[in-house]
């Protein structure tokens, strides 16, 4: 099994997580600790393995999947901007 880096950031009150070597995997959580377990969820959805709670999508013009949380409404600011420049889109 292959070993992703990811980059936890504030994002509000929630904690943001970001794939490097994967640009468009994304996730998001409450804490810590939870964004840990997210983040795996996020690499199991990129992988085709995931459950629902990311989607994964293609973004056809990039030829860029891109793995976000199931629960956009509640996205942080820095998270939806990241995933917005991703998807090439210009809101969720």
């Amino acid at each position: 099994m292959n070993n992703y880096n990811a980059v936890f950031f504030e994002d509000g009150k929630y904690i943001g997580v970001e794939f490097p070597d994967l640009p468009g995997c994304f996730s998001q959580a409450d804490n810590r600790e939870q964004a840990e377990k997210s983040a795996q969820k996020a690499l199991d959805c990129y992988f085709g393995k995931g459950d629902d709670s990311h989607q994964k999508l293609f973004n056809e013009q990039t030829q860029q999947i891109i793995v976000i949380p199931m629960n956009v409404e509640f996205l942080g600011e820095k998270l939806q901007k990241k995933i917005i420049a991703a998807a090439g889109i210009e809101t969720l």
